[in-house]
């Protein structure tokens, strides 16, 4: 499983790339459960809002902005790893909704980071780069057929 670096905590879904891609349920309350939503499809970056003992997640690409969100209910710890901030959702929440959002959110942003174990990183690469030099062979006996 990829590392998990702590972006910050943001107010807003806005600071999210269109691409992103929801979970519910106890995804938005277990870390574990999120970094799995979004290396799973294929997403650089994962959103925690938690509730209690579920929440709200996305997986995404981009993020815009920078964190504009603080207080106790940014670091409200996740149900899985109480160190690791997920964020708050509606009346989880201390602090009252943001301006100009539908709903009261304090998103804890996370980006997959790596692979996780370095045995596995480096057989990744050995096998990524025999992968490009069969792809550069290819493209050599192609350019010599024409």
């Amino acid at each position: 499983e990829p590392e998990m670096k702590y972006m910050g905590c943001f107010t807003s879904e806005d600071a999210f790339s269109s691409d992103k891609k929801y979970a519910g349920g106890t995804s938005g309350a277990h870390l574990s459960l999120a970094r799995h939503h979004a290396s799973s499809n294929g997403k650089k970056y994962v959103a925690i809002a938690r509730g209690g003992p579920d929440g709200h997640a996305f997986a995404f690409n981009k993020l815009s902005g920078e964190p504009d969100g603080g207080g106790e209910s940014c670091t409200r710890g996740c149900v899985d790893n109480a160190r690791k901030p997920c964020g708050c959702a509606d009346a989880a929440c201390s602090e009252p909704p943001p301006p100009g959002q539908e709903n009261n959110r304090r998103w804890a942003v996370y980006q997959l980071v790596g692979s996780g174990s370095s045995s596995s990183s480096s057989a990744s690469s050995s096998s990524s780069s025999s992968a490009s030099s069969s792809a550069s062979s290819k493209k050599a006996s192609n350019s010599e057929e024409s």
